[in-house]
């Protein structure tokens, strides 16, 4: 099953948020905007509505507020940061500065979406979400569907209730990372999954909604984003956006390069064996990492094989102009491996090499993994991530510098 756009009655591209946000707040003051809970420290005092009305209020006395507060300025868009709890201050402040035609600059929250697509967001607690807390909101909030990063999904999908709860919603968007093929699985039969893809510059990307329960992790591009794909190599396609000759309303990133005619995101996707025009990202065109014999390999496209063993929290390859490649790895908290024991080490080494085997099948020879070369996260240095929960790949390999010299100590090629 797949939704078109556009939505019937819904001119998309041709109005602001200031626009929607006025719009619904005379339309249907007393329509909710979003849901926050009742009290932080108890979920199961259940969620309250935020109308509106009460946004639309919010963002004219936050928009006296910075009129009075921020400095003169002859800029044509006066830049100003804040940076605090996060709860609804964000947005409040991000559209106030819209009206005054100022830049805001700190995070950005989801909740801007529910002026577009009519639905009431569901907000948890201010602290950061942990699986127990999702749950949680899940349950008390009475949320119907979800969008969270594959940690949480996996880190739920870990427990009985936690796989449960997100089995009886109607819709799960990850965002920011791929999810694992094997979490996935877990829930595609009793859940619709999504992907919910995109750029800083370009924004969301606009894709079909699909209900598909074998083929979940596949997209297609909506005919109106101008989304081709370009053969790379060895099957990897970059995707490409080719500017629309007479619409754009679904090409923000044209806006934001208002001179180009065509965008390379430098992503790698593969397309569908048997399914031609169904998508699946891959990698980036600059996680490439280059090896003394000449050789290398793309290490997110193979990543994610070592991740499906069930426990691999993570993991990373390295190695950029050595003579072999290096593998990083970050085990589940329920692991139960000790690194540091021979025994347990070896044991995992051993069930690892199915997994390896599978990864050496993709590459040259000369670039093939070893289980000689494969270290282990450390509880005091776990991973660096993003702001999107996704793993900051140069912060980590730089962390881990010293122990890749130490298991690989050949002089490197610069």
């Amino acid at each position: 099953m797949t939704s078109q756009i556009p939505i019937p009655g819904v001119k998309h591209g041709e109005r602001s948020i200031l626009t929607v946000i006025d719009e619904r707040a005379k339309q249907a003051p007393e329509s909710p905007w979003v849901s926050v809970p009742v009290d932080e420290r108890d979920l199961a005092k259940g969620w309250k509505d935020i109308t509106f009305a009460k946004f639309a209020n919010a963002i004219n006395h936050a928009a006296r507020w910075l009129d009075k507060n921020l400095p003169p300025s002859t800029e044509a868009f006066q830049t100003f940061a804040y940076t605090g709890p996060r709860d609804l201050r964000y947005p409040i402040l991000a559209v106030a500065a819209g009206k005054l035609g100022k830049v805001y600059v700190g995070m950005l929250m989801v909740t801007s979406m529910a002026g577009f697509i009519h639905t009431v967001i569901v907000l948890g607690p201010s602290s950061p979400p942990s699986p127990h807390t999702t749950q949680a909101i899940i349950q008390y909030g009475k949320v119907e569907g979800a969008m969270l990063p594959p940690s949480l999904i996996e880190g739920l999908c870990s427990t009985p209730t936690g796989l449960s709860s997100l089995r009886n919603l109607e819709f799960i968007q990850y965002i920011g990372a791929p999810l694992s093929k094997n979490t996935g699985n877990k829930l595609s039969s009793h859940v619709r999954l999504a992907p919910s893809i995109g750029s800083t510059e370009a924004g969301g990307y606009f894709v079909e909604l699909r209900n598909d329960v074998e083929d979940w992790e596949y997209i297609t591009f909506q005919p109106k984003a101008g989304a081709i794909f370009e053969h790379r190599y060895a099957g990897l396609h970059e995707l490409i956006f080719v500017r629309h000759p007479k619409d754009q309303s679904m090409q923000s990133i044209f806006l934001v390069h208002p001179d180009k005619d065509r965008f390379e995101t430098k992503d790698l996707w593969t397309e569908h064996p048997d399914r031609k025009g169904l998508w699946k990202i891959s990698g980036r065109t600059d996680d490439y990492v280059y090896l003394k014999c000449g050789e290398g390999l793309h290490a997110s496209t193979l990543e994610p094989v070592i991740k499906s063993h069930e426990l691999v929290k993570a993991a990373l390859i390295g190695g950029h102009g050595r003579a072999s490649p290096v593998l990083l790895i970050e085990l589940t908290d329920n692991a139960h491996v000790d690194p540091k024991d021979d025994t347990d080490r070896l044991a995992f080494i051993g069930s690892l090499e199915p997994y390896l085997t599978r990864v050496s099948a993709l590459c040259h020879p000369a670039v093939r993994l070893s289980k000689d070369l494969i270290l282990f996260a450390k509880p005091d240095k776990p991973f660096k991530r993003t702001i999107k929960d996704t793993i900051a790949r140069a912060q980590t390999l730089k962390l881990y510098e010293k122990e890749i010299e130490d298991l690989d100590p050949s002089p490197r090629l610069l």
